[in-house]
């Protein structure tokens, strides 16, 4: 149990930098190639920096209920892995195209 934790706060971290790196410093390559996509006019800035945003707020959850993980039972990492990976894949399905 104590690697699923591991786990959680590792990828927590991931999310957070890539998602600093997509938002803050505009690096839309990391993002499905957004770059390319931006260049051609299929989507637009707007749509990008949302997409880093996901990221951002996916990984501070991942972090902070990972840290949280830590201290509470296992059964509750359990719960919050699975709702914090439905939250994020919601997200992405439900952001606008353009």
């Amino acid at each position: 149990m104590l690697f699923l934790k591991i786990i959680e706060i590792t990828s927590g971290v991931a999310l957070i930098v890539l998602g600093f790196l997509i938002y803050f410093k505009k690096k839309y390559n990391l993002a499905n190639d957004d770059l390319y996509r931006l260049n051609k006019g299929e989507v637009n800035e707007q749509y990008a920096k949302n997409i880093g945003l996901i990221y951002l707020i996916g990984g501070a959850f991942f972090l902070v209920f990972g840290l949280l993980s830590l201290i509470l039972s296992d059964v509750f990492t359990f719960i919050q892995y699975f709702v914090i990976i439905f939250s994020i894949v919601l997200l992405l399905l439900t952001n606008p195209k353009r």
